[in-house]
């Protein structure tokens, strides 16, 4: 067999962009170049991202640790480490956020980068699991890995996020101090939907560079300035009665008794919702259901009211609900 019949077989692999014949079995299973760099050699966690790149697949890295102990620092360092490894660089402007929405419309056009997503407990909650942005998250995670990208996600404790959401998580890392980990394997047993952590080992980086922490610095003293004034206005509005609106039905029988004026009836349903074509077909609808029925106009002697009705002899005011009503 030639060397162009062996690359045309099934057995033949490319790996890129190492060569093939470069590639040995690591004591995890997994394929690993013998020539890495000096930031990849020791960095086991950031091989096993580049091993499920080349394999067309998503890479979501889970980091939790207590408040301070580094979780967002380690990882833009290693966002920085995978980007340094494509010959790109890491930009804090496009690709780190608080906002799961940001990342969504990012990953849209992105494909082989990295994504940092910080503090996702105030965003996606185990209590808003059932929230529509939460749902989404979820479906992009299950059918977006084509795009080879890799997410960077840090919160406080895994109980913060729900169950579907943990086990859509590749790697799982706890931060001991500023720059040491330690990280697990998540594996799965599809077949019965449970999973558990493997333990791999630690890894031990340095600090991001100045200028990608100057910018992380800026943008989150700006999202927890937005944060406090939040929770100052939902703290505020607790004690304040609520304002309660009465329902489009009432609204669509007040103007067909003609309590309120075309005008005033646009304007509260404008108020609650709906647009001006929708005004125009409820006003049609109402014209239209009126039609072939005998109108009587009335007066109210107590209130001065004035309107249509059905009946000759209704029963009460419908604004002032007297009985006694006629002139």
């Amino acid at each position: 067999m030639g060397q162009d019949d062996y690359k045309k077989s099934p057995f033949h692999m490319e790996f890129q962009p190492f060569n093939a014949r470069q590639m040995i079995y690591s004591q995890y299973g997994k394929l690993i170049p013998r020539n890495f760099k000096p930031h990849l050699r020791n960095n086991t966690l950031l091989r096993h991202t580049f091993y499920r790149q080349h394999r067309n697949q998503n890479t979501f890295i889970l980091i939790l640790g207590n408040v301070r102990s580094g979780k967002t620092y380690f990882a833009l360092k290693m966002a920085e480490l995978f980007m340094k490894e494509q010959g790109k660089k890491f930009s804090i402007k496009k690709q780190c956020s608080f906002d799961p929405i940001k990342f969504l419309k990012w990953s849209s056009t992105t494909e082989c980068s990295c994504y940092v997503l910080d503090e996702i407990q105030l965003s996606m909650g185990a209590r808003e699991w059932y929230d529509v942005q939460h749902r989404i998250f979820n479906q992009f995670a299950d059918i977006q890995g084509f795009r080879r990208n890799c997410l960077f996600l840090t919160l406080p404790n895994i109980a913060y996020i729900d169950r579907h959401l943990r086990f859509l998580m590749n790697y799982v890392v706890r931060t001991l101090y500023q720059s040491k980990v330690i990280w697990w394997k998540v594996k799965m047993r599809h077949e019965v939907g449970k999973g558990w952590l493997d333990y791999v080992g630690s890894v031990k980086v340095s600090l991001p560079s100045k200028e990608v922490v100057d910018d992380y610095e800026a943008i989150k003293k700006i999202f927890n300035d937005e944060h406090l004034r939040t929770s100052i206005e939902i703290l505020e509005n607790i004690g304040k009665p609520k304002k309660r609106k009465i329902s489009a039905y009432q609204i669509q029988q007040a103007f067909k008794r003609g309590i309120i004026t075309e005008e005033v009836f646009t304007e509260k349903m404008i108020d609650r919702g709906f647009d001006e074509s929708e005004v125009a077909i409820a006003m049609e609808n109402m014209a239209k259901s009126t039609q072939g029925t005998a109108q009587f106009s009335h007066t109210c002697a107590k209130c001065g009211a004035t309107w249509q009705g059905k009946k000759e002899n209704p029963r009460s005011c419908p604004r002032c609900d007297a009985r006694k009503w006629r002139l």
